[in-house]
């Protein structure tokens, strides 16, 4: 959503893109690539042949990292990072015998919990599945996403593919709405000043809606958020002066 200022009101600086630094744009080309870290990599990386029929011979305690996974990693690492694995004991091998710093903590299981359930697309040759023990116990993140729509009761044999969708689709809507705040509550102050409305109580979600009813006929809607035939009908009538703050195709995006 874009805003233009006018009428004594500003909109949020949020909104004002930056240049990105030369950091930020060499590390863009590197995810584009497929480089240090992301869907890409995991991609090119596996696309690359290296797979392992006998993972115990790829590494293990007494024999270490054998020369293609050794290959393998060392393609793939960059100075300066350091490179996720599931379990401590590869941590320990790997840097001790290739002396390339690895990271395994409780964000790392998170990762690797979330990448395990992706496998399916990211990999569609890797047949492995999340054991029950590691279903939901492991992802804490999940855990609150779920608490903090009541959902507080669920056991690990519950959670499947279709909970872990809906609870990423819970979390990107949250992160939308975190997103546009700033920009969304000056569209509410605006509507108090042009239409009379009184925002003060509303949620995003409703603000969202009623800038959407300014320019666009009301659709069939799910959200338990409703718009009152006078708020809307005030909406409508000062369309106009709204185009003075807001960019009309921008709204709609």
């Amino acid at each position: 959503m874009k805003l233009r200022s006018g009428r004594g009101l500003s909109p949020p600086s949020a909104m004002k893109r930056r240049p990105a630094t030369a950091v930020e744009q060499r590390s863009d080309a590197r995810r584009r690539r497929g480089i240090g870290g992301g869907r890409g990599s995991v991609a090119r990386a596996w696309s690359g042949n290296f797979t392992f029929e006998d993972k115990s011979s790829a590494i293990n305690q007494n024999t270490g990292v054998n020369e293609r996974l050794t290959e393998m990693i060392m393609k793939w690492y960059s100075p300066g990072q350091k490179l996720a694995v599931a379990k401590p004991e590869y941590k320990t091998i790997i840097e001790e015998r290739l002396k390339v710093p690895f990271w395994h903590d409780a964000n790392v299981m998170e990762l690797m919990w979330g990448i395990q359930y992706c496998m399916p697309i990211l990999v569609p040759r890797e047949k492995s599945q999340l054991t029950e023990l590691d279903c939901f116990p492991v992802s804490q993140g999940l855990q609150k996403v779920l608490s903090r729509y009541g959902c507080n009761d669920i056991k690990p044999e519950m959670v499947n593919e279709r909970i872990v969708a809906t609870a990423s689709a819970l979390f990107e809507c949250d992160s939308v709405e975190k997103r546009h705040s700033k920009a969304l509550r000056f569209v509410g102050r605006l509507m108090k000043r042009v239409s009379g409305i009184n925002t003060d109580d509303w949620s995003l979600l409703k603000i969202a809606i009623a800038l959407k009813r300014i320019w666009w006929r009301p659709e069939p809607c799910d959200s338990c958020e409703t718009i009152s035939s006078l708020e809307n009908a005030k909406l409508v009538i000062n369309a106009e002066e709204y185009e003075i703050d807001l960019r009309k195709e921008a709204c709609w995006e």
